[in-house]
């Protein structure tokens, strides 16, 4: 992003925490950071933080705040997140008690866009394979995907077990030719990672049986070996 701008002004990445001085934009004045201009009075933006010297004109309206945990301002509302200390993170409230804590979870990139999910202001969710994604990513991804599967491990990122219980009926009715019907596969489960070898059938309808990840039920998310 600021590699491809061309205005120098632009095209460089501020460290705001080595921010000590501003200056008034009406009156010129050069004082230490501050909301209030020292000298004409002037409001240098409506939410401003001391620790990160964040000027915002919307702050009320993007609902900025500032975690000490996190180390930096984040926008939505402080009443709309905790700051969990295993993930390092701010997490939905939703997700308060309920999620599975890791270590730094937000210190890595999306699991789609690849983009950074610390300092994102999109909201972050963990998958059940425990990557973790944009939320607006994962919502995509499902949305247009048939078979949404993780891009990393190609799990399910959804239940999919009433498919699966649909898709082995059809095999059911699938006769493999006689020549065939004696011969097997070697597969490796991509759900619940087990390598098993099963008798032979079309590619579509190879599948793990009694896969765990399914609990105990038919899984069609697997690949040859």
């Amino acid at each position: 992003m600021f590699d491809e701008e061309s205005d120098p002004k632009k095209s460089h990445r501020i460290d705001r925490h080595a921010v000590r001085e501003c200056v008034c934009r009406n009156c010129q004045h050069r004082q230490q950071s501050k909301q209030i201009c020292e000298a004409c009075g002037s409001c240098m933006g409506a939410y401003f933080c001391g620790v990160c010297n964040h000027f915002d004109n919307k702050g009320n309206e993007k609902k900025i705040f500032h975690c000490d945990g996190c180390g930096i301002c984040r926008v939505g509302g402080r009443e709309n997140f905790f700051h969990c200390e295993k993930c390092c993170a701010c997490l939905s409230l939703s997700m308060q008690n309920k999620h599975q804590c890791l270590d730094s979870a937000l210190k890595q990139n999306c699991s789609v866009c690849l983009e950074p999910l610390f300092d994102s202001r999109n909201a972050a969710i963990k998958a059940p394979c425990g990557h973790m994604f944009h939320d607006k990513c994962h919502t995509d991804l499902v949305e247009q995907s048939d078979f949404p599967r993780c891009p990393l491990c190609l799990r399910d990122l959804v239940n999919l077990s009433k498919f699966y219980q649909q898709l082995r009926e059809v095999r059911e009715e699938t006769t493999v030719p006689p020549e065939l019907q004696n011969q097997t596969l070697k597969i490796l489960c991509n759900n619940c990672g087990q390598q098993k070898v099963i008798p032979f059938h079309l590619n579509e309808f190879l599948a793990c049986e009694e896969c765990t990840a399914t609990r105990g039920g038919v899984c069609f998310n697997v690949r040859k070996l």
